[in-house]
This record gives C-alpha cells, structure tokens and sequence, in this order.
C-alpha cells in the first residue's frame, strides 16, 4: 500500500503514502530568509520519491525562534526565497508542506534571554534555554494572528499547504500541557481550555487560506512525562479537530525534556523499536476521520505495508533515514529495498547524546544541502562544536536583531487573529493568567 495514491479531504492528491517528516534546517540568511541550500536540499529530497515533503521550523515570530539559522516569517519580505523553496520542493511532482512554528520557553537563551509560555515554568535543562514569562491574553491573539498570516504566505509562495507544529514541548503544546500550563483562565485548566489555543489556530488559518491548501497537525499522542499531556488527552484533542477542516494529524510524542520521539529514554513501544506511537494512533483512530501520519521509528516496508493496511495509519513519516540515504522512498517503493539502513552512532543513552545525534543528521542535511553525499563517518563532536560556533555567532548579532523585533505585541497580528476569529459558546470572559 506504501506505494498508492491517497487524497486529502482538501483535495490534495499525494502520489504515494511515505512523507518525509520534519528536519530543522537551521541555515537561513541574517534576515531569516531561505536561501539556495534549501532548494537544493529539497530538490534532492523530492527526488527520493517521498509523495509530501515537510520542511522543517518555520518560525512565526522572530523573537521566539526554534534554535539560530530558522527561516521565519515577519513580512513579505521573503516571498521571493520562499517560492523558490517551494517550486524546488514540487519539481518532481510532490507535495511540499511548511512546518510552521513558535518556540515558547524552548527559545536558546542565545535568541532572547526571555520567552513566553502559558506559565513561567522553565525548563529542567540548565541555562541554555531562555528564562519564560506567562502571556498575556493580547500576546495570545498576537500568535493566533501570527499563524494564520505565515500559512497566507507560504500559500501565496506555492506550498501546497502548512503543518502546525503542536508537538515537542513548543509553544502549543506547552499550552496542552498541564505540567507547563498553570493559568486560571480560558486558555488554561481542563483539556478544553488547554487545547483552546490550538482550536483557535486552525480556525485562523483555515480562514487564511483557501480550501484546497492543506492544513495539518503535528500533535503529541503523549509527552511521556510526570505531569504532562496524557494519552488519554490527546484523544480528546484528535476529537475536537475533527470538525474544524484538518487534513492531516502527524503522530509523536516527547519533548527536549524527554525525547522519546528520537528512540531514546525507553520509546512507548520498547527501546528502539519500529513505530514508537503505534498503539496510541490505533486509539485516536477510533475518534478522528482525520487522516494520520505515523512518524517514529518506521524503518521496513513490511511494517509500513502492515499498519497502513490494519487502517492504524494513512500516511507514512520518515525524516533521519533521509539523511542517510535520500533515495530511501524510491528503493522502498520499487521493491529495491526492505528496510532503512542500519546506522548507529553507538552513544550511550542521555540527554547529551539526544543532542549529538541530532546534531550529527543536521551536519548531514548541510551536505546534501551543498550537492554533497552523506559523511557516515562525520564526527557528533565537531557537529556540537560547529553549533557551539553559530550560537557565539548569533550572541554576537543579537543586538541588531533585538532591536529589529521589538518585545511589544504587534497589533496587525492581533487584529488579524480577531477578525479571523469564530465566536464560540463556550468562551467566558478571560480571568488572570498564572
């Protein structure tokens, strides 16, 4: 079945079931703009035969960034570039989705030494990441607003549609989370209140956008943490998108703190193992019309092959095999290959080696990016040390770009977001946030 066609409700035709999850990047230009290695990353990638690309953070305030080198969306002022992405994308017939993004408390401390979050709860990882502040109800409406304006971008640039990243312990899933999200107010307390954010979103940027662009969710099925989103949670949030126009929900779990959705600290489904969130996607399955992504652990076409046709999924995720092999999709589609190579960087389990190994396929993503092979044989360390370099770097320019994106809400934004906005019984007045 990996090799069929499958149409979204928008529309959107997918010219087989593997889709190349997301990859941070992290090589823009000064002013945030995409550059030449994104296209010719993402040319190479299309033709590996994946039937939808999905980039990696894109980030929809400047203030709040994923990590130094994301594109992010502030104006227009990119279009350019980001046509170019998205026609190097499409060049082999394929679907190319923007990931778009709000780092909340997991900014480095190298892009602002404060962020937002629903709650000032930092996080447990030392000094590296920004000190977070609780939002008020203004910078919420500012964010809403901020989405639906990137997807009304990247449609106008010729991406066939966007990924609302609501997992990995970001922004919105912080606001899913009870361990993080501490307000009294609407957009804190029960599962409702705490997925309105969310809900808000895709109301916004469905209404940004016209129906045939595709709009999707990464959604945690759990972060696998004490205090955290609950499996049992995400299903009432699968529930509640049902209605509202989605055309996709791409399952994974974790965050920084616990990164289960890399394999390591014991993945729901054992150590290592083939599709770390199987048993969870079968469960939100039962609630949702909405076509899932399995992302995790997928390596063989025979695992792919047996849940898709169990309907536990619709659609395929795959991301650090690709930088491994670019031609993965195609060898699996034709029968020229069973599985993903083995490949092991042999680092104990740790926090630390979480980073490396993340680190390490960036170093990768850079090689194909700049018409190279992949380097096997490429050191995890000079991958830290060459991050380590463009943190200093990005210290180093802080100020001027400080001063670009000042700390204040922007009302564009917030008007944007309010005009966009759907009216819903169940929204009181707003209370004080924790």
């Amino acid at each position: 079945m990996i090799e069929t066609s499958f149409t979204l409700p928008c529309g959107l035709i997918l010219p087989n079931r593997i889709v190349k999850a997301a990859m941070t990047e992290k090589f823009s230009d000064v002013d945030g703009h995409a550059t030449p290695r994104h296209a010719c990353l993402f040319e190479r990638l299309a033709e590996g035969g994946a039937g939808m690309l999905i980039t990696g953070n894109v980030v929809i305030d400047p203030r709040y960034l994923e990590a130094p080198g994301n594109v992010f969306i502030e104006d227009d002022s990119g279009l350019d570039a980001l046509k170019r992405w998205a026609a190097a994308g499409k060049s082999r017939g394929v679907r190319m989705i923007m990931q778009l993004n709000h780092a909340g408390r997991q900014t480095p401390a190298s892009v602002s030494p404060v962020s937002i979050a629903p709650s000032a709860v930092p996080l447990n990882l030392g000094t590296f990441f920004s000190v977070p502040r609780a939002m008020s109800d203004v910078e919420i409406e500012e964010v809403i607003g901020r989405f639906a304006f990137a997807a009304s971008l990247a449609e106008k640039a010729g991406f066939d549609g966007v990924e609302i990243h609501a997992a990995h312990g970001y922004l919105i899933s912080q606001f899913l989370s009870p361990r993080i999200n501490k307000r009294n107010d609407m957009w804190g307390g029960s599962i409702a209140n705490r997925a309105r954010l969310l809900v808000r979103v895709v109301e916004a940027v469905r209404g940004a956008v016209s129906d045939g662009f595709a709009v999707g969710i990464k959604l945690n099925v759990g972060d696998f943490i004490k205090g955290g989103l609950e499996p049992e949670d995400s299903i009432a949030v699968a529930r509640m998108l049902d209605p509202l126009g989605v055309d996709f929900i791409e399952l994974s779990g974790g965050t920084h703190e616990r990164a289960v959705s890399f394999g390591f600290g014991d993945a729901p489904e054992g150590p290592r193992s083939e599709a770390y969130f199987l048993s969870y996607a079968r469960d939100i399955r039962s609630v949702t019309r909405v076509p899932l992504i399995l992302t995790g652990g997928m390596r063989s076409a025979q695992v792919m092959r047996d849940v898709l046709q169990a309907r536990h999924c619709d659609l395929i995720g795959m991301a650090r095999p690709l930088v491994i092999e670019p031609d993965l999709p195609r060898l699996l589609l034709r029968g020229a290959l069973r599985e993903a190579r083995s490949f092991s960087l042999k680092l104990p389990a740790s926090p630390r080696a979480n980073l490396l190994e993340l680190l390490w396929s960036r170093e990768q993503l850079i090689r194909i990016a700049d018409g190279k092979a992949p380097k096997l044989n490429a050191s995890p360390k000079l991958s830290l040390y060459r991050m380590l370099w463009d943190e200093l770097g990005f210290r180093r320019r802080r100020a001027r770009f400080v001063a670009r994106f000042p700390v204040q809400p922007s009302s564009i934004f917030v008007a944007l977001a309010n005009g966009l906005r759907k009216p819903r019984p169940d929204q009181g007045a707003a209370r004080p946030a924790a």
